[in-house]
């Protein structure tokens, strides 16, 4: 898909943008242990309809609240949403809401690899100016920012006032005032 010609290149960005599991399917790589993995080549992608359908929930509806187990993979998901929608749906804001700046600092990292691995006529240029940030503000003016829950001072101000179409709660099981910020972002959902 590298070497597309332009009618072809459009054709996939409209599929793409179109469909969150087109994408998921086509060109979403996701890093493992000694390098990166097509997603929908994955062994946890074939093994198990679930991504298919989360997939399929997210282009089917405006709110998607998804309560699971752990290590399943909803983080990988979440941050290949947000990197799908920042690309297709320029001047896009999305919040990731997580428990500290080491867990934020990943987030953006692992967006910044997914973004990298796709066919350059795909990409979008990244405008944040330092590597190990906390957010990522893209060419086409797409944003991607982190909050910390823990710790804060004042915990309920961490939702409050929250506008972003995208909000994504990550490892909020350990989040001590959990309940707090998901009241007080309830206006914004």
């Amino acid at each position: 898909n590298k070497h597309l010609s332009g009618d072809k290149q459009l054709s996939e960005r409209m599929k793409c943008q179109l469909s969150f599991l087109y994408w998921m399917e086509n060109y979403a790589y996701t890093k493992v242990t000694g390098g990166f993995i097509h997603m929908g080549s994955s062994e946890q992608w074939k093994s198990s309809p679930k991504f298919r359908i989360l997939c399929k929930l997210f282009d089917e509806h405006d709110s998607v609240l998804l309560l699971s187990s752990r290590q399943i993979g909803k983080t990988t998901l979440g941050l290949l949403y947000a990197a799908w929608a920042m690309i297709f749906f320029p001047k896009i804001e999305i919040m990731f809401l997580t428990l500290n700046t080491t867990l934020a600092k990943d987030a953006v990292s692992r967006i910044n690899e997914a973004l990298t691995m796709l066919p350059r006529w795909m990409q979008v240029g990244n405008s944040s100016k330092a590597d190990k940030t906390t957010f990522i503000k893209l060419t086409n003016g797409s944003k991607f920012l982190t909050s910390f829950v823990s710790g804060a001072v004042n915990p309920d101000k961490v939702g409050r006032g929250l506008s972003q179409p995208i909000i994504i709660l990550d490892e909020f099981a350990f989040c001590n005032y959990a309940d707090i910020v998901y009241t007080a972002m309830q206006p914004s959902l």
